[in-house]
């Protein structure tokens, strides 16, 4: 093979703006094979055409498409992929990630609410967790079970489950 015409993983690595971690990660993973190795040195070599392939795999990721399902919808053409199928599974990451985020923010939500209902702050002298336990007592004679099921009833209010 004529290696004048390709580019090393290096040069690769910088016009893709992809690492050569990455390169070597996706190479293993069967995402983005080398046009090339040299089989006496190991060095592997790219060919130009490759890079709007990488580019690809760049804003997919950026799209929160794992790359594992990448290996499943690109194939070794580099140029057929059901992009329909890929952009409805990043539309579906994105929606799972904003409605974790939202549950976060829920929880935030009803831990504000849950220092305003509460007469002192908390004080720097306890360094423990425990307050973010619900409590009417003090932390030496907290009862965890009751302090847990006063938490899992007041989180109905902010529609958050236990497995959230």
């Amino acid at each position: 093979m004529d290696k004048q015409n390709l580019l090393s993983i290096g040069e690769f690595a910088q016009l893709s703006r992809m690492t050569i971690k990455a390169l070597h990660y996706y190479e293993k993973i069967k995402l983005l094979q080398p046009a090339w190795i040299d089989p006496d040195s190991g060095y592997r070599y790219y060919d130009a055409s490759q890079l709007h392939y990488v580019q690809m795999i760049g804003l997919f990721t950026d799209l929160d498409i794992r790359l594992n399902y990448l290996t499943d919808e690109l194939y070794a053409e580099y140029m057929t992929a059901d992009y329909k199928k890929l952009l409805a599974y990043g539309r579906n990451a994105t929606k799972e990630k904003i409605e974790e985020l939202n549950k976060k923010m829920r929880y935030i939500d009803y831990l504000e609410e849950f220092l305003t209902k509460q007469d002192s702050s908390i004080s720097s002298e306890n360094d423990t967790m425990l307050w973010l336990l619900p409590c009417n007592d003090s932390p030496e004679n907290l009862n965890i079970n009751s302090a847990l099921k006063q938490i899992l009833h007041e989180l109905k209010q902010y529609n958050i489950t236990a497995r959230d």
